[in-house]
């Protein structure tokens, strides 16, 4: 799961890549730790729940 969410990408960005790469070459503020956590959260249960509407309809 973990590739999964690394590369799941939205208009031909990587998600979790962009955010990090704009805040590369500081420390991330606990603020900032814990919005990529919920993002990472949020991208793998959109993971999920692609894979149940693939089961229900193929192509989806």
């Amino acid at each position: 799961m973990r590739s999964k969410v690394w590369n799941y990408t939205i208009g031909g960005y990587r998600v979790v890549e962009k955010y990090l790469k704009g805040r590369k070459g500081r420390k991330l503020s606990l603020e900032e730790l814990e919005h990529v956590y919920k993002v990472v959260e949020i991208l793998k249960r959109t993971i999920e729940l692609v894979r149940e509407l693939e089961k229900i309809e193929p192509g989806f």
